[in-house]
């Protein structure tokens, strides 16, 4: 416990399965939240691992009570920072094969690596970037004829959020990018865990956007892109946001992740 608060009792439990192990945590939290009218956040579940936290998540989940699942890694290291980034690295420079390379691997789309590889090869022994190649490609053949092909559909977004970044902030462009692929959709279509962490992340990411276009005068797609490849090179791991919980929910972490922070309970 905090200075701040009453002397604490250590309780040692156990119990024969860990879903009773969660259950019996959970029924604590409501029980002192509701009798000492405590607000969620006030609350931290510690584990060795994230797939620990999984089943106290599930069973939060299981009584609609909110949690938020907290990671020390840095921000860039998400799978949807890799995948945003890679989306404003090609709206910045549509020459940028390894941004393309990303946005094309995107699970939503649905293109397979052998067609993702195929048109890479192509573009290089044309000396051409991926972009550009399909852009010639879609050129040379009728619109119509390719309309059902993904990985034109995905150039099209592109070619389509790159007009639309014109003057733009990058959380603008973001935000256009996650409503006009289906991205947004995607991540919101399973009521899971996994999908509840993944929006989880998305948040901790727009955060990290927003905040640096308050912060910084000079906030364009450019100078975001340059900000971003100064964090990672300066401290290896990027950007980590407060530690503060950022909404009212329960709070998960690993044991690891919770060094150096406190919690009443």
């Amino acid at each position: 416990y905090p200075a701040s608060c009453e002397k604490g009792v250590v309780q040692i439990r156990h119990f024969d399965h860990f879903m009773n192990e969660a259950g019996n945590v959970v029924d604590e939290i409501v029980r002192l939240s509701h009798e000492k009218e405590l607000m969620l956040q006030n609350f931290a579940i510690l584990a060795r691992s994230n797939q620990q936290l999984k089943i106290f998540a599930e069973e939060l989940k299981s009584r609609k009570l909110p949690y938020q699942i907290r990671t020390t890694d840095g921000v860039f290291s998400l799978d949807c920072a890799k995948d945003l980034i890679a989306v404003l690295r090609v709206t910045g420079n549509s020459s940028d094969d390894i941004g393309m390379y990303r946005v094309l691997q995107m699970k939503l789309f649905g293109i397979s690596m052998e067609e993702i590889v195929s048109f890479y090869q192509a573009a290089k022994r044309l000396n051409v970037s991926l972009f550009e190649y399909l852009e010639q490609k879609r050129s040379a053949v009728q619109s119509t004829l390719l309309d059902h092909d993904a990985i034109f559909k995905v150039h099209e977004i592109l070619k389509n959020l790159i007009a639309f970044s014109q003057g733009k902030k990058p959380i603008q462009i973001l935000i256009e990018f996650l409503n006009k692929s289906g991205y947004m959709r995607e991540l919101m279509r399973e009521d899971d865990v996994e999908s509840n962490e993944r929006l989880q992340n998305l948040h901790r990411f727009g955060r990290f956007v927003e905040n640096f276009e308050k912060s910084e005068k000079e906030n364009s797609i450019y100078d975001l892109l340059a900000y971003m490849k100064m964090l990672e090179e300066s401290d290896g791991g990027g950007y980590e946001d407060s530690a503060v919980p950022d909404y009212e929910a329960v709070q998960l972490l690993t044991v690891h992740s919770s060094k150096g922070l406190e919690f009443p309970y």
